[in-house]
C-alpha cells in the first residue's frame, strides 16, 4: 500500500490517482509538507504523475463526478445539469440510462428508491438485455411526478461530510415491511454531519408478520446496518447505535431465539452501545426504510443473464475458434501434472483399454474414469468428456478437471452463484467440468464454506429447546468426553460429569473413551 500515513486524513486514495484534502489544506505550510509526503511515497515507489493532469494547491476539486473540497463532497453541478436537463424517456432503454445516472447519486438522497419506484415499476419483468432496449414503455403521470422529483432533489443534494476516525460514531437504525434504513453520523465541529445513508428492501420472507415481528425487524436493521453497510467504518471503534424499538436496545439481556441469536453473534466483535430513541426523534433513519419499496429494477430471477465468472470459465465451450491459446495451455498443463488423468489420457489416445489385473490394480478415479471411456475424447487438446444436454440436447464437451484444480473451480461457480445451494452449483459445474466423485466432494465443499455457515439460515427442523425435569439428586447425570489438545502418554481425554438437579460437577482423567 503506497499511501498508508494520512490516508483518510488528509489523502483521499481514488482509482487513478490520490486526491490531498483536509482541514489542514488551509494551512500553507502544512499543505506543502503534505505534497512532500506524497511526492516522497511516489519516487519512492517509482510511480510517476502526469503535470497535465496535476492540480495543486485547489480549494476544491472535481473528482469522479463529485466536487471535493475541505467541507465534504457533494454531487458535481456539471453533472447534475446532464439529468436536469434529461428528456423525458419514452424507451426501456432510456429509462434504465436514467436510473443508471441518478442512481450514481443515491446517498446523496434521502429516499431515492421511494422516488424511483415508478420508473422502476416500468422495467418489471423486462429482460436486462439489448432485445428489450428499444421496447416502449407506458409513462404515467406518477412517472412523470418522480422523474422531475428525482431531478429537484439532486440540485438540493446535500454535502456529505468525511469521516473522523478520531471521532466516535452514531448510527441510527429502522425498519419497516418495506424496507430497512440506516444513518451514519458524527458531532463535528459542535454539529452533527452525516457521513452515509443506506437503505434497502425487505425480502419477501422478511414481510411476513409470522416470521418476522417488528423487534426482529428492527434487529434485522441493526445488524445489516454494522455488519454490512457501515462494517468499514466501525470496525474497531466504539460508537453508539440509536433505535426506535425498546426491546432492541436490551439485546444482551433479553431472550432470543435461534437466527437472532446467529446476528447477535455476528455482532460480538463490534463495540457498541444501543440507546433507545422514539420513532418521532428518530426520523432520519425512519424515512429511509419507510420510503423504501424496492432498490432496483424488478427482473425476474429466470429472466437475468446468466454470470460469468472469468476467462477460466467463460470460455469453456472449447471451440478453438473462442479459445484462448493461454487457457488452453494452461488446462493442457494442468491434465498433465495429474497422474490418473495422463493414465486415462494415454487410453484415450491409443485407444487400447487395461487388461483385468492392470485394471484390478488401478486407483478408484482411474476405474470410474474408464467407465465413461466411450464419452472421452480429446478436444483441442484438453481431455474432456462428451455428453448430450437432457433439456437442449446440445452436444456439450466437459473438461476432466485435474484433482488439484476441484476446490478452485467449485469455488468459482459457488461465488459467481452469490452462494448457492449444492444442486445449482452442480447445474452450473456440469455444463463445463467433471469429476469423479463430483456430487460427494461438491457436497463436502459446501459444508466447510464459511460465508454460507455465517449467513444462510438453517433449513433442518430442530427439536424444541425444553429444560429437562428432574425431582432429585443423581436421579439424571449428564456425561461427555474432552478431548485434550496437548494429550500426553497417560490420558487422552476427560471424562465431564454433571448432576442435572444440582448442577455439580466432576471431571476425570481418562487414557480412552471407552467403558473398561
Amino acid at each position: 500500500m503506497v499511501y498508508h500515513t494520512g490516508l483518510g486524513e488528509w489523502i483521499l486514495a481514488g482509482t487513478d490517482a490520490p486526491t490531498g484534502q483536509g482541514k489542514d489544506s488551509i494551512y500553507h505550510a502544512a499543505h506543502l509538507d503534505h505534497l512532500d509526503q506524497v511526492f516522497e511515497k511516489l519516487w519512492r515507489h517509482g510511480l510517476k504523475l502526469r503535470p497535465d493532469k496535476c492540480k495543486l494547491f485547489q480549494s476544491q476539486v472535481k473528482f469522479l463526478g463529485h466536487v471535493v473540497d475541505r467541507h465534504g463532497v457533494r454531487p458535481d453541478p456539471e453533472k447534475i445539469s446532464a439529468v436536469v436537463d434529461w428528456a423525458t424517456p419514452s424507451t426501456v432503454k432510456e429509462v434504465r440510462a436514467f436510473l443508471g445516472l441518478a442512481g450514481y447519486y443515491r446517498r446523496f438522497i434521502s429516499g431515492f428508491a421511494k422516488i424511483a419506484r415508478p420508473l422502476n415499476s416500468l422495467l418489471a419483468g423486462i429482460p436486462a438485455d439489448k432485445k428489450t432496449g428499444s421496447v416502449g414503455v407506458n409513462w404515467t403521470e406518477e412517472c412523470q411526478q418522480a422523474f422531475q422529483q428525482l431531478k429537484t432533489s439532486l440540485t438540493q443534494a446535500p454535502v456529505l461530510a468525511y469521516a473522523d476516525f478520531s471521532l466516535p460514531f452514531t448510527v441510527y437504525t429502522d425498519a419497516s415491511n418495506r424496507g430497512l434504513g440506516a444513518v451514519l453520523a458524527q458531532l463535528q465541529d459542535g454539529r452533527e454531519r452525516v457521513i452515509a445513508y443506506a437503505s434497502r428492501s425487505v425480502h419477501p420472507t422478511e414481510q411476513n408478520d409470522a416470521n418476522y415481528s417488528s423487534f426482529k425487524l428492527e434487529l434485522l436493521a441493526l445488524k445489516w446496518a454494522i455488519t454490512e453497510k457501515f462494517r468499514d467504518y466501525l470496525t474497531g471503534t466504539k460508537f453508539t447505535v440509536f433505535t426506535d424499538n425498546n426491546p432492541v436496545a436490551h439485546i444482551r439481556t433479553a431472550k432470543l431465539g435461534a437466527v437472532e441469536q446467529r446476528w447477535v453473534a455476528q455482532l460480538a466483535s463490534f463495540d457498541f452501545e444501543v440507546k433507545y430513541r422514539p420513532g418521532r426523534e428518530n426520523v432520519n433513519a425512519d424515512a429511509l426504510s419507510r420510503f423504501l419499496t424496492t432498490s432496483r429494477p424488478l427482473v425476474d430471477a429466470a429472466s437475468r443473464p446468466p454470470i460469468r465468472v472469468n476467462t477460466t470459465i467463460a470460455t469453456m465451450d472449447l471451440q478453438e475458434e473462442d479459445m484462448s491459446p493461454s487457457v488452453n495451455q494452461d488446462w493442457r498443463v494442468a491434465q498433465l501434472g495429474d497422474p490418473d488423468l495422463q493414465t486415462i489420457r494415454r487410453y484415450v489416445e491409443t485407444k487400447k483399454l487395461p487388461g483385468g489385473p492392470e485394471r484390478r490394480a488401478m486407483p478408484l478415479k482411474v476405474k470410474r474414469l474408464l467407465q465413461q471411456k466411450k464419452k472421452l475424447v480429446l478436444r483441442a487438446g484438453i481431455l474432456c468428456r462428451r455428453v448430450t444436454d437432457v433439456n437442449t440436447h446440445e452436444l456439450r464437451f466437459q473438461i476432466l478437471c485435474p484433482a488439484t484444480r476441484c476446490q478452485e473451480v467449485w469455488k468459482k461457480h459457488h461465488e459467481a452463484t452469490a452462494h448457492a445451494g449444492v444442486e445449482r452449483t452442480l447445474t452450473h459445474l456440469r455444463q463445463h467440468f467433471f469429476w469423479p466423485c463430483m456430487e460427494e466432494e461438491v457436497r463436502g465443499f459446501h459444508s466447510g464454506c464459511v460465508t454460507c455457515s455465517l449467513h444462510k439460515d438453517r433449513t433442518e427442523p430442530r427439536a424444541p429447546l425444553n429444560p429437562i425435569p428432574v425431582s432429585y439428586p443423581l436421579e439424571i447425570i449428564a456425561l461427555d468426553f474432552l478431548s485434550l489438545s496437548r494429550p500426553n502418554d497417560t490420558y487422552q481425554n476427560i471424562l465431564v460429569m454433571i448432576d442435572m438437579f444440582t448442577r455439580y460437577a466432576w471431571a476425570v482423567p481418562t487414557r480412552d473413551q471407552t467403558a473398561k
